[in-house]
C-alpha cells in the first residue's frame, strides 16, 4: 500500500500536464490532425483502465455482482447528468454553445469537462492506493496522457473565446490540483473501509470514466473543427 505522499506525488504528476499543454497551446500551434488523434488514442487508453485495471477485480466476487453494476451504472448515470446540464454534450455531437442563439465558448465548456474528468480519475487513484502502486501508477498515466491532450485543445479554445493568457494559465493552475484534492479524498475517506464498499468505489469511477469517452470525443471533433 501507498502513503499520502505518494497519492500526492502520482495525482500531481497526473494533473498539471494539463498547465503544461495549455501552455504549448498558447504559444505554439500543434497540427490539428495530431490532436484529434491524441485524443483518441486517449479514449482508448481509458477504455482499456475501465475493462483491464478497475473492474476485473471487482467482479472477481460473485457476492459483491450487483453492487458492482449497479455503482458502474449509478457512475455512468452521474457523468451522464454533468454532460447534459453543464456541458451539454450529446453522443454524436459537438459541445453545444453556452446560450442558444449566442456564440458557443467552447473553450471554458472544455475546461469544465477537464474539471469533471479529474475527479473520478482522482478519486480512483486514490483508492488504488491501498492495494498497491501498480494501478494507481496505470491511472495516473493515462491521466496525464488525457489532460496533456486535452489541454492542448481546450487553451487554444479560450484564447479563441476572448480569454487572456494570464486567465487561463491561472484557470488551469486550479484545474490541475483537482486530481491531487480527489485523490486525497480517495485515500482518507476510504482508508478504512470494507472490500465491497472499495469495490463500489472502483465500480463508480469505472462508469464514470467510462462516460467520460463521450466529452473526449467531442473535444476531438472541436479540435478538427475549421
Amino acid at each position: 500500500p501507498m502513503g499520502i505522499g505518494d497519492v500526492v506525488v502520482l495525482s500531481a504528476a497526473a494533473g498539471f500536464p494539463v498547465l503544461i499543454g495549455v501552455l504549448v497551446s498558447l504559444y505554439f500551434k500543434p497540427p490539428k490532425d495530431l490532436l484529434a488523434f491524441l485524443l483518441c488514442f486517449t479514449v482508448g487508453l481509458l477504455a482499456g483502465v475501465v475493462c483491464f485495471d478497475l473492474l476485473p477485480r471487482q467482479l472477481t466476487d460473485p457476492r459483491h455482482l450487483a453492487v458492482v453494476v449497479g455503482a458502474f451504472m449509478a457512475g455512468a448515470v452521474l457523468f451522464m447528468a454533468f454532460d447534459k446540464g453543464v456541458l451539454k454534450v450529446e453522443p454524436g455531437a459537438g459541445v453545444a454553445p453556452a446560450a442558444a442563439g449566442g456564440p458557443p465558448r467552447l473553450g471554458l465548456m472544455l475546461l469544465f469537462a477537464v474539471v469533471l474528468d479529474d475527479i473520478p480519475e482522482g478519486m480512483a487513484i486514490g483508492v488504488a492506493s491501498h492495494i498497491g502502486t501498480g494501478m494507481s501508477m496505470t491511472v495516473a498515466l493515462v491521466l496525464a496522457i488525457q489532460n496533456l491532450t486535452e489541454g492542448l485543445v481546450e487553451g487554444r479554445e479560450m484564447l479563441d473565446d476572448g480569454y487572456s493568457r494570464r486567465q487561463i494559465v491561472k484557470a488551469n493552475f486550479v484545474a490541475a490540483i483537482v486530481p491531487i484534492v480527489a485523490a486525497t479524498l480517495g485515500f482518507y475517506a476510504l482508508r478504512d473501509v470494507g472490500p465491497l464498499v472499495r469495490d463500489a468505489v472502483f465500480a463508480c469511477s469505472a462508469g464514470a470514466i467510462q462516460r467520460i469517452w463521450a466529452p473526449t470525443s467531442a473535444i476531438a471533433r472541436s479540435a478538427t473543427s475549421p
